[in-house]
């Protein structure tokens, strides 16, 4: 067979990780079939045509219109060219008039929590969002199946995409297993011992909520006064990321919420040990891969009361409120005053996480099965 793989627009955070994770895993799962990966440039993906059954296409550009101009100029012209027998699209968006019987990951939840994303979004994002729903309602009449990383995404597809659920596979997401427990911390932070700890593992993003993290230490100044966040977020993430920052300075919030900068991956395992609870009240997800790396690491968890984050961590998590400051600031305070609730989150989370312990080389076996593909 002949396989096309597109992830051009899988360029960062979490869904750069599940393009790169597919596409190096494919070679060896599917030798036997001729292979075009389609991937951004300068985006950390493996040059795999030196192999004799792979093909490589890299787009240059990055922004959805500069995106859609070269999909339309290059991407269209190399599909019909390669002439696949499957195309399975990973971002997102399918090829429009394929040649060929072709497959989504959907795994962008702005998507399919529509009126939810646009919260907080300036005029020119919303447009962005409005045109990129469009595109996605228009070309699913493309699409004969579609994967999701959750049942809560296969049923959110299914109510608002309005695909059968027969057509709706899962492939579900795996986790940074280069993350290892130690009891060492990153010198930065030897000056909070003693004090309680929030690490917020994210970028900066509107729907991660970040401003409301901010809200709370203003409104509770008191209440959190030995609490500190760390926030690993810096000006060049955007400009969001700037003005957040600049909030902070100018309510003398930094004692108590760092801004760390981009938290290199190889040290992700000295914050964990750092940090007394992994706090994220974000809006939206599809599939969170710092809930699994926090229970891997024996780090409670103190998350969004949203369907996303309780199919992932069930009993393993203190649930809050994201909209509501009091509540967030009630969830922190029960964790710090309670070490037996803290154990009891870490000893489920321990339980929780061998349910999610599988390879992406089995995670796309199973992939190919529902395709009825042969593989190794």
């Amino acid at each position: 067979m002949k396989i096309a793989t597109i992830a051009h627009n899988l360029r960062v955070a979490g869904g750069r990780v599940v393009g790169l994770n597919i596409v190096s895993a494919m070679p060896s799962i599917a030798p036997e079939h001729e292979l075009l990966f389609v991937v951004p440039a300068d985006a950390g993906y493996p040059e795999l045509d030196h192999l004799p059954n792979v093909s490589m296409l890299c787009c240059p550009v990055d922004g959805w219109y500069s995106r859609w101009r070269w999909e339309n100029r290059v991407l269209d012209r190399a599909i019909k060219s390669f002439k696949p027998d499957w195309i399975w699209a990973l971002g997102n968006i399918p090829v429009c008039n394929p040649p060929c019987r072709q497959s989504l990951l959907l795994h962008n939840p702005h998507r399919l929590y529509r009126r939810l994303s646009r919260q907080g979004a300036g005029f020119g994002q919303r447009m962005i969002k409005w045109l990129s729903d469009r595109q996605l309602d228009r070309r699913a009449l493309f699409v004969d199946r579609l994967y999701c990383q959750t049942e809560t995404m296969r049923r959110k597809s299914h109510e608002v995409l309005r695909f059968s659920l027969e057509r709706i596979g899962l492939c579900p997401n795996s986790f940074s297993t280069f993350i290892h427990e130690t009891d060492r911390w990153p010198e930065s932070l030897e000056s909070l011992r003693g004090r309680f700890i929030l690490f917020v593992l994210t970028k900066y993003y509107i729907h991660k909520n970040l401003e409301r993290i901010v809200e709370m230490f203003e409104e509770s100044r008191k209440e959190l006064e030995d609490v500190v966040c760390i926030l690993p977020i810096s000006p060049d993430q955007g400009p969001g990321a700037a003005r957040l920052i600049g909030k902070i300075a100018r309510w003398n919030l930094q004692d108590q919420i760092r801004c760390v900068g981009g938290v290199p991956q190889e040290a992700l395992g000295e914050y964990f040990a750092a940090a007394d609870v992994m706090f994220l009240p974000t809006l939206l997800e599809s599939f969170s891969g710092t809930y699994l790396e926090a229970m891997t690491l024996g780090t409670p968890i103190v998350t969004s009361d949203r369907d996303f984050a309780r199919e992932i961590c069930g009993n393993a998590a203190e649930y809050i409120d994201p909209l509501s400051t009091r509540s967030m600031v009630d969830g922190i305070l029960r964790l710090k005053n309670s070490r037996a609730r803290r154990v009891e989150l870490v000893e489920a989370g321990r339980k929780r996480i061998k349910t999610y312990l599988r390879t992406w080389p089995d995670i796309l076996r199973n992939v190919l099965d529902q395709e009825g593909i042969s593989h190794t």
